[in-house]
């Protein structure tokens, strides 16, 4: 992290790696609070990773964790917890 500019209205950015698989990005974020450029960089990889998984694996973003019962009208008595 580092300020762009200087005094009370600094610009903060931050630098986010990440890996998974072999797999690794990277993203930046800007904003005047530091707090808020983090979570920017960090979605943005995040973001990224999960493309490069959606591209070399689509079955691994399908990952459902509620299935619906029949019924005409889904109501979430009608949940099912899927193990």
């Amino acid at each position: 992290m580092h300020a762009v500019t200087e005094g009370t209205d600094a610009q903060a950015e931050v630098s986010v790696r990440l890996s998974e698989g072999g797999k690794t990005v990277t993203a930046k974020g800007a904003d005047p609070d530091a707090l808020v450029a983090a979570a920017k960089a960090y979605l943005g990889a995040l973001n990224r990773l999960m493309m490069k998984r959606l591209r070399t694996q689509p079955e691994a973003m399908v990952a459902p964790c509620f299935e619906l019962k029949p019924s005409s009208r889904p109501r979430d008595p009608d949940l099912i917890r899927v193990a």
